[in-house]
């Protein structure tokens, strides 16, 4: 089967902040990329939905803040496993 990604991913079982319309919760990050990240959650969010993250992958290195689009949802155990792709990737916090 033939890889469409643009980008490697790099699989990890790490602990995501999402907050999407005002509201935040702990999700899970299950593989990131430069172009955005897939995670699980217990709350489903909309195709489509803006959403804002703070997430760590390399250890002793601070945390990297996003900005990023679902692009593609499904429910996976009870849960909402996701695609979102970044629009803005920063090691400081994005402001609106």
């Amino acid at each position: 089967m033939e890889e469409r990604r643009k980008f490697r991913r790099l699989s990890r079982e790490d602990k995501v902040f999402l907050t999407y319309q005002g509201e935040g919760e702990e999700a899970r990050l299950l593989d990131v990329s430069v172009g955005g990240m897939r995670v699980l959650s217990a709350r489903k969010i909309e195709l489509g939905s803006s959403v804002e993250g703070k997430f760590q992958v390399i250890p002793r290195v601070g945390p990297f803040f996003i900005k990023g689009r679902v692009n593609w949802g499904r429910e996976k155990d009870g849960e909402w496993e996701m695609g979102i792709s970044f629009e803005k990737v920063s090691t400081l916090p994005i402001e609106n």
